[in-house]
């Protein structure tokens, strides 16, 4: 195993393998922004049971290049009947608080930062993991033109924070 320096002040969720909930998809494969390759993208964010130094949970995200893909990967977690296993990808948000196993390792970024990466995802086996209370999905979050009242404990992306936003 390779060890990478750690320069910034954010650390990066452990390696190994995780027992996981997920807690936010963000987009859904049809009208998702178009990310840099073309392709319409969905994220999914989980929260493992590992905690930080401050005692919330890590969040790891994955990017699926559209709803097959993202489909095609949580056929392992999910039951026979669940819509997306049958075929159905237009409800991608059926899958928060679905309880995992993800296997996270870490790679570098081209800035030397080290970030950790969902390199696959299992059944949720014995324990299963319900979503704490710190994590507040994207869409409830202060819309872009709206400035936060109460500034962000946290400024990487999908990381929680508490927020006050001003009334729209």
């Amino acid at each position: 195993m390779i060890k990478f320096k750690h320069k910034s002040r954010w650390k990066p969720a452990p390696e190994g393998l995780h027992n996981a909930v997920v807690v936010d998809v963000i987009g859904d494969g049809n009208t998702f922004e178009p990310s840099a390759s073309g392709c319409d993208e969905i994220r999914v964010v989980w929260e493992i049971e590992a905690t930080q130094s401050d005692g919330r949970r890590f969040t790891v995200t994955k990017i699926y290049p559209g709803a097959n893909a993202f489909a095609k990967d949580f056929e392992a977690v999910l039951p026979a009947d669940h819509p997306l296993v049958t075929g159905d990808t237009e409800n991608v948000e059926s899958i928060i608080g679905i309880p995992a196993r993800v296997d996270l390792v870490h790679n570098l970024k081209k800035d030397g930062d080290t970030f950790a990466h969902v390199q696959s995802q299992l059944p949720a086996r014995r324990t299963e993991l319900k979503p704490s209370e710190h994590y507040t999905r994207l869409k409830d979050r202060c819309p872009a033109n709206v400035q936060p009242l109460t500034q962000p404990k946290s400024v990487i992306p999908f990381e929680e924070s508490e927020v006050t936003c001003a009334a729209a």
